[in-house]
């Protein structure tokens, strides 16, 4: 098991972590550390669990933001598949279509000639 050292907001933090996660655990919390810093110069000291909360739910918000921009980057993705779909489910129906009518023409052209026979 993984041990980290971390500072935040001037206070040191030990965790615990997988091995070979240090590395992604401290850029976390470089991350979190840096919103923290951003609050307390925005509102000043309110304390640190009101700093750590409120930075939390910065991050939180960035979160959920990037979730719902990979739900209508996943929704337009899946749109425009559709659309393709129609263009070629429309482009077969069309093409269908055409071979009827030959067909048509082909069975008219066979009357006419045994009706003449």
């Amino acid at each position: 098991m993984g041990k980290v050292e971390l500072e935040i907001h001037g206070r040191r933090y030990a965790i615990g972590c997988e091995d070979g996660q240090e590395g992604h655990i401290r850029r976390l919390a470089g991350h979190f550390g840096s919103k923290v810093a951003q609050l307390a110069a925005q509102v000043g000291e309110v304390g640190e669990s009101r700093l750590f909360l409120m930075a939390a739910l910065m991050i939180a918000d960035e979160l959920h933001e990037a979730q719902n921009q990979t739900a209508k980057a996943d929704a337009e993705a899946v749109n425009r598949e559709a659309g393709r779909r129609v263009a070629r489910a429309f482009a077969e129906t069309a093409r269908a279509a055409d071979l009827f009518d030959q067909a048509s023409e082909r069975l008219e052209k066979l009357a006419a000639t045994i009706e003449r026979a």
